[in-house]
């Protein structure tokens, strides 16, 4: 499983074609993927999900494993179409995996546990399938070994609210301001003490 063939960008026009030529399995979803794709940046990305990337990157398990950590982060979950929630997920699963393996396979590591994620939260996860077989043509060998050689956990409900929430948490809160004190200081009004 060697990650120097990975790309992870949009499928290119001739990529398509050659899908649809060879008959891949699973290419009828992949309009459905860019679709959704359309869609989803359509609706624009909100700054929460942002930074539950940036905590992400900044985790001692991505850190480890790769040079450019929140554009490695933030491309997977541009692909995967992720939500706060879903990078929840995806956080407790990296952390559940070994250092070995993370250090042995970094990339498919990043992206298996971010399609388990999807899995996890999505019922329909054969869109974002489709995009990766075509972007990654061992996919489906690749990700079927790895799911046989670790141990994924399943995160219970709690341990995402709990990763939600200190995602949630870390979310700088903006200074409480006195506006009346502040238009009275910038308009020069002088309180009645500072009068005598």
């Amino acid at each position: 499983m060697s990650h120097q063939s990975i790309s992870l960008g949009e499928p290119c026009h001739e990529s398509i074609q050659d899908a649809i030529s060879k008959k891949m399995p699973g290419i009828e979803n992949l309009a459905s993927y860019l679709n959704a794709r359309k869609e989803f940046f359509a609706q624009g990305i909100s700054l929460l999900r942002q930074q539950a990337l940036l905590e992400l990157s900044w985790s001692s398990e991505v850190q480890q494993m790769v040079r450019d950590p929140y554009h490695i982060v933030n491309r997977i979950a541009d692909i995967m179409l992720f939500n706060e929630i879903e990078i929840a997920v995806w956080i407790l699963l990296l952390e559940s995996t070994s250092v070995a393996e993370r250090l042995n396979n970094p990339f498919y590591v990043l992206i298996f546990t971010g399609f388990n994620a999807k899995q996890f939260i999505n019922d329909d996860a054969d869109i974002y399938r489709s995009f990766l077989r075509i972007s990654i043509p061992t996919f489906d060998l690749n990700y079927h070994y790895w799911v046989m050689m670790t141990d994924s956990c399943e995160p219970s409900v709690i341990e995402i609210n709990q990763k939600l929430s200190q995602i949630i948490a870390t979310d700088p809160a903006p200074p409480e301001v006195n506006y009346n004190s502040l238009v009275d200081e910038l308009c020069g009004v002088k309180k009645a003490s500072e009068l005598d």
